[in-house]
């Protein structure tokens, strides 16, 4: 089994546990006392202690987030699992490529059941794959059911690489962007689609989507 932060751990809390509520303090952690490798000065050190006191996401065993590696299709399952909750057990979904002992079936299952991730059409779901900023974002505007807004051209305007986006992703990802679920650093007016996405922005985009849902109170990056 590879090993990575959002493998199952000892004593690990129950994903009903650790459903987001607005109770829980806005005020997070210092950095300092949860990963060694993130100064405190870091751009997205909020979002990652608010997740982190929230145990959305988790460290390495030497206490490193490594914030600038990629996340994997698995790895982000597993963090929705442990944001969003379901009313009722995932459903079984096949998949070709997935055993039914991996580490992340559950969570797989759960962000399909969802509605925030999907297979690919030969039946399949690349759990090893890193996933892009655009997948994240069209993830997050799918499991929210985000409307996108009237004229969904003029929203991703403020992108200089807007014409990047794919045609069939421009609604989701201007209703992710009305939104304000879609964190771009450090270059803001551009979106960079194609690029991997690492696991400091997905937990400001993830922690953002809390904030939409209800779950979380607004916070803002250093």
């Amino acid at each position: 089994m590879p090993t990575t932060p959002e493998s199952p751990r000892p004593a690990v809390v129950a994903p009903v546990e650790t459903t987001p509520s607005p109770e829980v303090s806005p005020t997070p952690t210092p950095i300092s006392q949860i990963f060694t490798d993130i100064p405190e000065g870091y751009w997205a050190v909020p979002f990652i202690a608010a997740l982190s006191q929230r145990d959305i996401i988790v460290g390495y065993r030497d206490r490193t987030y490594r914030p600038d590696r990629p996340v994997t299709r698995a790895e982000f399952a597993t963090m929705l699992q442990r944001s969003f909750v379901p009313d009722d057990a995932p459903t079984p979904e096949a998949y070709t490529d997935i055993a039914q002992d991996y580490w992340a079936l559950d969570s797989i299952r759960s962000s399909t059941q969802t509605g925030f991730l999907r297979g690919y059409p030969d039946r399949t779901f690349r759990p090893d794959l890193p996933i892009t900023r655009l997948q994240v974002g069209l993830a997050l505007a799918s499991g929210l059911q985000l409307q996108p807004p009237q004229n969904p051209q003029e929203t991703l305007g403020q992108f200089e690489d807007a014409g990047e986006i794919p045609e069939y992703a421009r609604p989701a990802i201007a209703a992710a962007t009305q939104a304000g679920i879609l964190v771009n650093y450090p270059e803001p007016n551009r979106f960079n689609p194609q690029q991997e996405a690492t696991r400091a922005e997905v937990a400001a985009m993830l922690y953002q989507a809390l904030v939409n849902a209800g779950q979380a109170e607004p916070l803002e990056p250093q």
